[in-house]
């Protein structure tokens, strides 16, 4: 097997903690080009390598904050999000920050993302958390 072809999982155990260092320091070398990931829920558009948010063809500036936890609800667009994961995801396990600060963002984003007379794309489910809304019904 040439080191092109290996990944993690084809490591015989036991193995020695430098050589699978040195294998990732050789998988981080390679100049491949990179993948372009665009996570999009009917017509908004969030592309995670230049972090620019589009939506009907629109670009929207959003913070970092506001992008991971747009980043968040598409990367999970088929499911609730409770307010707990989110708060731990976008501001970290060690920082004391109340429901009232996630809201905020929400409606931050919300005001950014949101179309002019139509639902809003991101769906409150009072006391648990929020998830995306389609056009489809999600």
């Amino acid at each position: 097997m040439s080191s092109q072809d290996w990944t993690p999982e084809q490591m015989i155990k036991p193995f020695k903690f430098e050589e699978l260092a040195a294998r990732l320091r050789a998988l981080s070398r390679r100049t491949e080009k990179p993948f372009e990931e665009i996570l999009s829920v009917d017509d908004l558009q969030l592309n995670l390598n230049t972090h620019v948010v589009q939506r009907n063809g629109q670009v929207i500036e959003l913070s970092k904050k506001e992008f991971l936890l747009l980043e968040l609800l598409l990367r999970n667009k088929h499911q609730l999000l409770t307010r707990e994961i989110l708060i731990e995801r976008i501001w970290g396990f060690d920082v004391d920050i109340t429901e009232n600060a996630l809201d905020a963002l929400v409606k931050l984003v919300r005001k950014k993302v949101d179309l002019p007379g139509k639902p809003s794309i991101i769906k409150n489910v009072r006391g648990v958390g929020y998830k995306l809304r389609s056009n489809h019904g999600i």
